[in-house]
């Protein structure tokens, strides 16, 4: 009997001692908190840029606004009084200038110390791409299939190239090449100098815009795949199937390429093989490129959330209720998280010191990812994401009532031990 009553006092202490971790586990976990918002009163579709404590973004009325992230104050707008084309791309920032297109076919330059104008150059139609400089050459395409090659300094035109279907979404460089998708279902590369095509591979359909990493392009199209393909050559390597449409440029980290999908998730895949690592449900289309610092996914969704993810597991940190569609790239930027709701709320949200991430199932999930024309299933457990509780509405019940529970078993014991004697 007395052996019982041991063996039932350690248990105790044991579930005690488990209560007592856990609870101050979940009192540590934080959430981030809302600094401040500010309303552009228009649609905006693209990510802002962050640098040195201003935040600038394009938006549909025609307009990049210049933000002050320390208090969320505007600080400027281009053009200040004048109805402009819709802006639907990202700007780029480089050396204190802005660049950007809009619907008219027309890229501009910016001061951004001053917002002065430096040139504008007239295109054959509407900008829907973000542009990007190399070797002090600004490239971007147009809906028409042009990629045009100004010099950034002067925007004097180079060259151009007609592809044949609308440029989409932006464009890579390496190693003196431009790389781009079009909607013809064509990955191209053309020479910087030049304008000379070196290949075009048909990934049958439309070709968003590339990442470049390694040795390798990754990139999204229109019928869900994500490929790989060879900078040098345009031989695919692999591609790999996901549930649903996929409009955003991947990105590469930690030797993973991050792709979301219209299907509502966001897929995890081996950057050498193609193979799925973890998909994480985000609720709803994930039309953006997800933001990445210190190991952390942060992924806007058309359910109105954004959500933190461990980028290894695929496990839910937090995330944060936003009310309205998130479908651009949310940005990290001195402590804090910046990012746009579809109808042009800007939001500042400070992150959390603490991170404690969600509890993984452990059910398997297949795919199927073709290498080199040879189809190979690839199992992985998928992620399940739970909502933690709010700092705020934490109560401490449970770490009182483990330490209590704690105190009782070691008081028993004692007694215990002092009827022994």
């Amino acid at each position: 009997m007395l052996r019982y009553m041991r063996i039932i006092l350690l248990v105790f202490l044991f579930v005690s001692f488990i209560a007592v971790t856990l609870s101050v586990q979940v009192c540590l976990a934080e959430e981030p908190s809302l600094d401040w918002t500010y309303a552009t009163n228009t649609f905006v579709s693209a990510s802002p840029v962050y640098q040195a404590n201003m935040l600038y973004l394009g938006a549909q009325d025609g307009k990049v606004y210049a933000i002050f992230t320390l208090y969320g104050t505007k600080q400027w707008t281009f053009p200040n009084n004048t109805t402009s084309s819709p802006i639907k791309e990202s700007p780029i920032l480089s050396n204190h200038v802005i660049y950007f297109g809009d619907d008219s076919g027309t890229m501009y330059a910016v001061d951004s110390l001053n917002h002065n104008e430096l040139w504008r150059y007239q295109a054959d139609s509407a900008i829907d791409s973000t542009p990007t400089i190399y070797n002090g050459v600004l490239f971007f395409g147009t809906d028409s299939g042009k990629v045009y090659a100004l010099t950034a300094d002067e925007g004097k035109a180079q060259w151009n190239f007609t592809a044949g279907g609308w440029i989409s979404d932006g464009i890579e460089a390496r190693d003196n090449n431009i790389f781009f998708g079009s909607q013809d279902g064509n990955l191209y590369s053309v020479a910087i100098y030049t304008g000379k095509q070196n290949w075009k591979t048909n990934l049958g359909s439309r070709v968003n815009a590339p990442v470049i990493d390694g040795d390798y392009l990754y990139v999204g199209t229109q019928d869900g795949y994500v490929h790989a393909v060879s900078i040098s050559t345009g031989v695919e390597h692999w591609k790999s199937q996901t549930g649903g449409a996929i409009h955003s440029k991947p990105l590469v980290q930690l030797g993973t390429v991050f792709v979301g999908s219209d299907d509502g998730n966001v897929y995890a895949l081996n950057e050498t093989t193609g193979a799925l690592l973890w998909k994480f449900p985000a609720g709803a289309a994930v039309s953006g490129t997800p933001g990445f610092a210190s190991g952390v996914l942060y992924i806007g969704s058309s359910d109105g959330n954004v959500y933190a993810v461990d980028a290894k597991l695929g496990m839910l940190y937090w995330k944060y209720n936003a009310s309205d569609e998130v479908d651009a790239t949310p940005v990290v930027g001195n402590g804090h998280l910046y990012f746009i709701t579809l109808h042009g709320v800007v939001n500042s949200l400070t992150l959390p010191k603490t991170l404690v991430m969600s509890t993984p199932n452990s059910t398997p999930n297949t795919q199927t990812v073709e290498t080199n024309g040879t189809a190979t299933p690839a199992a992985s457990p998928t992620s399940t994401p739970v909502p933690l509780p709010s700092t705020k509405q934490q109560s401490p019940d449970l770490p009182i009532l483990g330490l209590f529970a704690a105190l009782l078993s070691g008081a028993g014991i004692a007694r215990y031990r002092r009827r022994q004697r």
